[in-house]
């Protein structure tokens, strides 16, 4: 069949199809030119809600589908649709004179997850918006290549958080702001928070604010530093106002300020307060402190003390002495009182032989003035003058362990009063000694003359008189030796060479008892020493020092409790002897004995009692072939073993064994039998099979040790423990 073209007979004329009756399809093979000419309008349409319109080319180069407008400005490409999907293989260009407004109800996506979105002109971006959300999972840039371009962002917000720059919390997620000068202005409070560092390498950086600035690092972790490595010249420079109201407000738990060169504090008024012990301290070899009021005027130089002490203020020259020098009168007041202690000489000096010393005390009860010196024999109270006048008009008393009045002509004790009594008494009780002594050579070397009354010679304890020949004196009833104050002792002392020097003879019966009482008891012995008992020997106190040059030896049923220090050897040799503590020198303890300075516990499995969260109790198992240990049934069973610490010793390790090396499997706490606690120090968390150092858990009255052990499976064997004890 030729090819044959439908025409329309006029222009203008004629319609393929009508309402009524519709072509199906139309197809075409080759072009296909669709022209509306003139004023007329051209619709394609597809009616009904199911029908579509489908334009397809299958032209794989060149322009595959071309809607062309005319190029005036009144020309427009209107596209009305529901959703408007246009994907694009290769590149999308729009290109507009003017501008290119894309406009949605609910918003604009640009792009998608995995390309970039790229805007390249020579003109300006311009975008306005209520809201500007722009968000990347990759880095943004934005550069200005110009020398005289710059970047803005301001916002009119008025109140909240007008601009948030947020990076990742992350320790390596950083804020990076390099410029030749950084200049914040801030009229409101300024916070900068900060885990790490805030580093600035050159330059000066300058934050100007005409309100608050606050740095704060929040976390239990987090620090705060200012460092610079300035090397001469104002390193770090902190500038408050100096009006009187301007205030550096330092909090700190603890301050800690190191300064290798001078360190100044200039202030109207400087105070330094502290709630705990406090220093301040000079530790430069042959360097001084010098605290002084130098301004001249009537200031004063305050040193005041709130303590209830008798050191409540503690001056302490450790090698050195004391030099105080005084231009005019030196007043000490004090309302109780007062003591001065010196290791070295004390002078008081007043220059001029019109100058004079005075020592003047208003006290009109009780002690007014003392001068105390020290109880030693060697300690010496001495005025030289040349009239020594002491006006008393009460009573006069002159106390000491010797006292010596010498005269170099005829002296005189007297009484002038009637009916008034003389007394020279040793009233310290002990076995200190009157003693009325006379070098004379006639036969009243020494006369007690008593003109009108009798003698009365009075004694309490025993009496001493010693002659050329021996001397015995024999009392039927209690005798006592007594020696009172706290600077007097009682010394008996033999130079006799061989044999029994001194006796202590007690009678023997069983009832018979030598009762020695003292704070402290030394027994130096050259030779043996030996304690001998019928029965038990009891020693006890805090410590007991035994130093003999060769060997002590304790016998019969022997208890020392206590630390004990020796200095020989100690041999006790009967099965009933218990030794608690061995400190120093060798010992060697026959029977029930310690022989070293630490030793170990020994905790079996059946002393771990199980708190089974399955409701089945710990069992003993034995199904590994010559292995017995204890388990459990679930993964949160828990162990618990108590552990009596002995006397004088505390805990140093403690090793749970066990079939596997789980980690912090066991807690080692203090245990009070008493009321159940365990916290009284800090716990130890244990590895199984590691012998853990433990610290601060010593024996007490009332304090011992509890394991407890988390296995987590309950396939996991306990064996037991050992417990490392040493000397307190």
């Amino acid at each position: 069949m030729a090819t044959k073209n439908i025409v329309p007979r006029a222009d203008n004329e004629g319609s393929i199809g009508t309402t009524a009756k519709k072509w199906g399809g139309l197809q075409v093979d080759g072009n296909v030119d669709i022209i509306g000419i003139g004023d007329g309008s051209m619709y394609i349409a597809g009616e009904g809600a199911a029908s579509n319109i489908h334009i397809v080319s299958e032209h794989t180069a060149g322009e595959a589908i071309k809607i062309e407008c005319n190029g005036t400005a009144g020309s427009i490409l209107n596209i009305d649709a529901g959703i408007l999907d246009i994907d694009s293989d290769g590149a999308t260009t729009i290109d507009a004179a003017s501008t290119v407004t894309i406009a949605g109800a609910t918003g604009a996506t640009f792009g998608d997850d995995t390309e970039a979105l790229a805007y390249d002109g020579s003109g300006n971006l311009d975008l306005d918006a209520v809201a500007l959300d722009i968000d990347t999972s990759g880095a943004i840039t934005i550069d200005t290549a110009g020398a005289a371009s710059d970047i803005k962002i301001t916002t009119a917000h008025t109140a909240g958080v007008a601009f948030h720059l947020d990076a990742n919390a992350n320790a390596a997620s950083e804020v990076q702001i390099d410029a030749g000068i950084l200049d914040i202005d801030v009229t409101g409070a300024s916070t900068l928070n900060a885990a790490t560092h805030i580093t600035t390498t050159t330059g000066i950086s300058t934050i100007d604010a005409s309100g608050q600035i606050t740095i704060l690092a929040q976390g239990s972790a987090s620090d705060v530093r200012v460092i610079t490595e300035h090397l001469a010249g104002t390193a770090f420079h902190l500038d408050a106002n100096a009006n009187a109201g301007s205030i550096v407000d330092i909090d700190a738990g603890i301050l800690d300020i190191d300064v290798t060169g001078t360190a100044t504090i200039d202030a109207a008024t400087v105070s330094i307060d502290g709630t705990d012990d406090s220093n301040i301290n000079v530790t430069g070899s042959g360097k001084d402190l010098t605290v002084g009021v130098v301004g001249g005027g009537a200031q004063v130089l305050s040193l005041t003390s709130a303590g209830t002490g008798t050191n409540a203020i503690d001056i302490n020259a450790t090698a050195g002495g004391l030099d105080v020098d005084v231009e005019g009168a030196t007043v000490i007041t004090t309302v109780g009182a007062q003591t001065f202690d010196s290791s070295g000489q004390t002078i008081i000096m007043s220059q001029g032989n019109a100058s004079d010393i005075r020592m003047i005390t208003e006290h009109t009860a009780g002690l007014a003035f003392h001068i105390a010196a020290n109880a030693d024999a060697g300690s010496e109270v001495k005025i030289d003058a040349g009239i020594l006048d002491l006006n008393a008009l009460g009573a006069a008393s002159l106390d000491g362990t010797t006292i010596s009045i010498d005269g170099t002509d005829d002296s005189n004790i007297h009484v002038t009063g009637s009916g008034k009594d003389l007394s020279l008494a040793v009233v310290g009780g002990g076995a200190q000694v009157l003693s009325i002594n006379s070098a004379g050579t006639g036969t009243n070397a020494i006369d007690i003359n008593a003109t009108a009354g009798g003698l009365d010679v009075d004694v309490a304890g025993a009496t001493a008189i010693t002659s050329v020949g021996a001397q015995y004196f024999d009392s039927g009833g209690q005798t006592t030796i007594m020696s009172q104050g706290s600077a007097s002792d009682v010394r008996i002392i033999t130079e006799h060479l061989a044999g029994v020097a001194f006796h202590l003879d007690a009678d023997a019966n069983a009832g018979s008892i030598v009762d020695i009482d003292a704070g402290v008891l030394d027994i130096d012995v050259t030779g043996a020493s030996t304690i001998t008992s019928g029965t038990t020997v009891d020693i006890e106190g805090t410590v007991l020092t035994l130093d003999a040059a060769t060997t002590i030896e304790l016998e019969g049923n022997t208890n020392i409790t206590g630390v004990v220090t020796t200095t020989g050897s100690i041999s006790l040799e009967e099965p009933d002897c218990t030794f608690e503590r061995v400190a120093a020198g060798a010992a060697s303890i026959e029977g029930n004995h310690i022989k070293t300075q630490s030793l170990t516990i020994k905790v079996f499995p059946n002393e771990f009692k199980n708190n089974p969260d399955t409701g089945r109790p710990a069992y003993v198992h034995d199904a590994v072939a010559n292995t017995l240990a204890v388990r459990g049934h679930g993964t949160t069973d828990d162990f618990y073993a108590f552990v009596e610490i002995p006397p004088l010793f505390k805990v140093t390790y403690v090793q749970v064994h066990a079939s596997a090396n789980t980690s912090n499997a066991a807690v080692i706490s203090p245990f009070n039998y008493q009321t159940g606690s365990t916290n009284a120090v800090a716990s130890t968390n244990a590895t199984f099979n590691t012998n853990q150092a433990i610290t601060n858990i010593p024996s007490s009255a009332t304090q011992d040790l509890v394991i407890k052990c988390t296995p987590g499976a309950a396939n996991i064997l306990i064996y037991g423990a050992t417990v490392t004890l040493a000397l307190i």
